[in-house]
């Protein structure tokens, strides 16, 4: 019994995302772009791993990429759809950039509470 394909794919570091090189400069697919520059190792997460990465549920998942708020899935196969990890990774990094510390907002929330003196 073989291996299953990974989903594992070559493209260049100047291709735009969707502009997918086969790895084989030889060969052309079709809807690949030939091109002879330095390729780089995309990896794709499986909805599961996304789920485990960033703590979300199926359908959250779904609802973000619908209203652009996280990262599109990928066609892998005509029945296998991942993400590209780098981006997920992103998008996590970012949210983290953007919330407070939980002492930082029990400290906030102290403070804009009204004090009254008697």
């Amino acid at each position: 019994m073989t291996n299953p394909p990974t989903a594992d794919i070559y493209v260049s570091h100047h291709s735009e995302r969707g502009s997918l090189d086969s790895g084989v400069p030889s060969q052309s697919y079709p809807g690949c772009a030939s091109v002879s520059a330095p390729r780089e190792k995309i990896h794709y997460l499986r909805l599961r791993q996304v789920k485990d990465k960033t703590g979300l549920g199926k359908t959250t998942i779904y609802e973000y990429q619908k209203r652009g708020q996280f990262p599109m899935r990928v066609q892998i196969t005509p029945h296998r759809v991942g993400w590209v990890e780098e981006d997920v990774e992103a998008w996590c990094q970012r949210r983290q950039e953007l919330s407070q510390p939980l002492s930082l907002k029990a400290e906030i929330g102290s403070e804009s509470a009204p004090i009254s003196v008697r």
